[in-house]
Formats: structure tokens, sequence, C-alpha cells
């Protein structure tokens, strides 16, 4: 009986453990000169209570500092929120201020995420994983940089189509009856490029059935589909909402995928649009889609934008605007030629892509070791103008660098990216920084990059670059395989630079 009494006993203390976790849910950020709208939104998620108290910043367990602070305390406000708060300060940047947001990240502020980007700060209260806004921006970079971004000639000239003055007409005439509609715009280019093995009347006969079909498609959204240029369209709907205008995009891409004849050239397709959730007069939202339709163009396949997702992209975009920023600054104060970071880069994706690293992995190592020495931006000019000796490699204040920039990053640039810089400086036989941190617990980018950031210095002496890479270089990477460095990626290098 003394037994079976006791089990009882045991059980109160199982039942209220979920009641411990669900306190620790709870969380107070404080959010300074953040818009409305930016603070519904990040208070949405259960358990996160908003205030724009600054006093509740000593208790608070985050602060989203906004870059509409006023421009007398840009300078001083970081500085006085460190003063009563070990917590996250988190960047949010508006639209056109990345140099403000830069400033900020500079004088010490933790991460920065984009104003219609500010949920993805949940991550740092643990509530949701990081998010990798600023990487899909960071690619779509590259994409325009290489050449690869949607282009061409657009001369879909479809017959039978309402024109251009049809639409500003209808427009008019929805104003001047209060209605505000759905209006998106399309573009579509390649059709030159896509026919010019057919001949005159087959490629006119293929322009006839392609706005038949386009008209066919809208008539069934209830819309207007209107012809406004070479290869440019519009679509006015006052009854549609944004997922339903989505779902008539993604018909009418489908057209446009449809009506390539050629494979190898197919037609792009790119549409944006907005409604009387973003704007309430049609200057606005003509301007909203059209901006839709741009960054639409960044992408690699025909793209769908409504204004909810174009915010998202006009986010990514200022956290990355801001984050280079800060890299750029950082870059000036280095004692290398102008160019290192490139150089790092250029290392990283030649050893990348002879161990064919590709796909999103390379994308993540090249942002990575674009952003490689970001965390420097807060350490006194005495540090910066020792990098490159030995010596500085093993200083303290030095080795909190990479954690200082992975938190700088971590809310835009996602977690991989992040670990990436984190661990710039591990060895691959579990020396350097962080202590004990090698072999396959580091990421094959993390390995990479302290490779490439080894070759580079060691190419530099005296501020000049002696050689590309330098043969002494290169051998002292042999010499430290399976010590500092990974034996996979020393062969890598051998085999691209071993004389």
């Amino acid at each position: 009986m003394s037994e079976t009494s006791e089990t009882p006993t045991e059980q109160p203390a199982e039942t209220e453990q979920p009641l411990e976790a669900e306190e620790k849910t709870q969380h107070q950020v404080v959010a300074l000169w953040l818009p409305q709208a930016a603070r519904w939104t990040f208070a949405e998620e259960d358990g996160v209570t908003v205030t724009e108290e600054p006093e509740h910043a000593a208790t608070a367990s985050m602060v989203l500092l906004s870059t509409r602070v006023p421009g007398d305390r840009i300078g001083s406000i970081v500085g006085e929120l460190q003063s009563v708060t070990d917590k996250p300060i988190v960047v949010v940047v508006h639209t056109g201020a990345s140099e403000t947001a830069s400033k900020l990240l500079a004088d010490g502020a933790t991460t920065v995420v984009g104003e219609g980007n500010v949920a993805a700060a949940h991550a740092l209260l643990g509530i949701r994983s990081y998010e990798e806004s600023a990487l899909e921006s960071f690619a779509h970079q590259l994409s325009r940089e290489s050449g690869s971004a949607t282009g061409g000639d657009r001369d879909v000239n479809q017959a039978h189509l309402l024109g251009a003055d049809a639409l500003e007409s209808r427009l008019m005439a929805l104003t001047q009856t209060g209605v505000v509609p759905r209006l998106g715009f399309v573009r579509v280019s390649g059709f030159a490029r896509s026919t010019r093995r057919l001949s005159m009347d087959a490629a006119d006969l293929l322009r006839r059935r392609f706005s038949m079909q386009y008209q066919q498609a809208c008539s069934t959204f209830d819309s207007q589909v209107y012809l406004i240029g070479d290869g440019e369209f519009a679509v006015v709907a006052e009854t549609l909402n944004s997922a339903q205008l989505d779902e008539l995009g993604g018909q009418l891409a489908d057209i446009t995928t449809a009506y390539s004849p050629d494979p190898q050239a197919p037609l792009a397709f790119s549409m944006g649009h907005a409604g009387p959730e973003a704007a309430s007069d049609t200057a606005t939202l003509r301007e909203i889609a059209m901006r839709g339709v741009e960054f639409g163009e960044l992408k690699a396949g025909p793209a769908v934008i409504s204004a909810e997702s174009l915010t998202r992209t006009l986010a990514a975009a200022s956290e990355l605007e801001s984050i280079q920023g800060v890299t750029s600054s950082v870059e000036e104060r280095l004692p290398y030629p102008m160019g290192h970071i490139e150089r790092v880069i250029s290392v990283c994706n030649d050893i990348a892509e002879f161990l064919g690293f590709g796909g999103r992995a390379a994308i993540r190592l090249r942002f990575a070791a674009e952003l490689h020495l970001i965390g420097l931006a807060t350490a006194p000019d005495e540090l910066v103008e020792k990098l490159g000796q030995e010596a500085t490699m093993t200083d303290p204040e030095f080795l909190t660098h990479p954690a200082t920039g992975a938190n700088m990053v971590r809310a835009a640039a996602g977690e991989e990216v992040a670990s990436i810089i984190e661990t710039q400086l591990a060895h691959w036989d579990g020396t350097g920084t962080p202590d004990g941190l090698g072999n396959q617990d580091l990421l094959v980018g993390a390995r990479i990059l302290h490779t490439a950031v080894r070759i580079t210095q060691w190419s530099t002496v005296n501020g000049s670059v002696i050689e590309w890479p330098a043969p002494e270089a290169i051998e002292r990477v042999v010499a430290g395989s399976e010590t500092e460095f990974d034996p996979a990626i020393v062969e890598a290098v051998s085999g691209l630079w071993a004389t």
C-alpha cells in the first residue's frame, strides 16, 4: 500500500510543466517609431505584446528600432538602448532608408529586417524559424549582374484587344463613380526571338490566337484585358480579390508558356497587381502594379506579384541594401587593397565549382563570403588596421567579430548564411573559434570560406597583392591539411592552383 500511495503524489508536478512552458512564450517588445501597421503585424503572434514606451526597453525581450527615427537621434539612439538592455536591438528598415539602417548597425544594433517583413524578427524570440528574404534579393541581384534576368524584345502586337486610350477612359469612369478596381499589368518578352523560325503568316496567326486566349481567360474572371504597348497589357477587375487575380495571372502565364513555339527561346511572363487594400486611387495602384512587373522580371520563370508580395520583396531589397552598406563601410577601413572581399568571393566560387557545389548552397556561400567581415563594423580602427597579421587571428576582440556579424544578418539572410559567417575561424581539427567545433560539424560553406580567407590573406603582403593566388599561400594551405583545413578542400585547392 505504501508504494501505490506514493505514486499519485508525483503526478501534479508533471501536469504543471505545460503551464511553465506557456509562461515562457510571453514576450514584451518595445517598438520605436514603427508605423502602426507594422506594430500590428508583429503583435499578431500569440504571446507577443508591443509597446511604444521606451522606458520599457530595460525589461523587454527585444527592441524594434525603425529607420524612421528622427535625424537628430540617429547617432545616439543605439548607445542609449545598449545602456539599458542587452537584448536584441532590431533595425526595421523602410524602403529608401538603407543608409540609416547601415549606420544603426555600425553603431551596434543587432540585426536588420525590412519594414514589410517585420514578422521575420519573431525568429529572434524563438517563435519561428529564420527566413532568407535578403538571400532571395541577393540571388536576384546576381541574376541581374550575370545578365540572366529577363529582357529582350516585346512585340506581341495582338489584334482585337482594346488599347491604352480605352484603359484610360475606363479608369477615369471608375474614379468618377468612386469605384477602386483591382488593376494588373502584364509584360511578355521574347516574342520575336521565339517566332524567328516561323513564317510571317504563321507568326501573325500565333499572335491572334494568343490574343483570343487572353481575352477568354479574362472574361472567365469577369475582367477586361487591354493591349497598352508592345507585349504590355493591363487587366481591370472590379470584383476580384487578390487571390483571384493571382489565379488569373497563373492562367495567363500558362497561356504565355504554351504559345512559345521555340522551347529554346520561351516567352517570358511577368504580372503585377494591386487593389483597394493597397491604395484608394488608380494612380497609386498603377505605380504599385508596375513595380510588381519589374520585380517579377527578376525571377527565373513566370511571375505574378501581388501588392502584398511586392511589399515583402521591397523589404528584402531594403534588408540587402542595408547589410551590403555596412560591408562596404568595413571594406573601406581594411588594410588590404580594394577588392579584398571580391577576391575572397572569387576563391570561394572557384573551390565550390571544383567540388560541384552549386545551386542554392553556392548562393548562400557567396552571400556569406560577401558579408563575412560585417561584424567588424563595430570594431575600433586600431584592430581593423592589424588585420592580416597572424597575431591578430588570436586577439580576443578580433575573435568576436564572426558572432557579431552572424547576429547582424541572421534574421534577414537565414540560419545557414549566419552559421557560415559565425564559424569562419574554426579549424578542421577542432581548434580555432568556436573552440572544439571542427570536422564534419562545420558546414562545408564555412570550411570553404575559411580556406578562401586564408589564401587571400597570405597572397597579400604589406598592403599589396604579391601574386594571385600566391604560390606560398597555396603551399601553406596544403601544409595545413587535416589540421587547419579540410583535406577535401585542400585537394581542390591543389587541383586548381598547385604547380
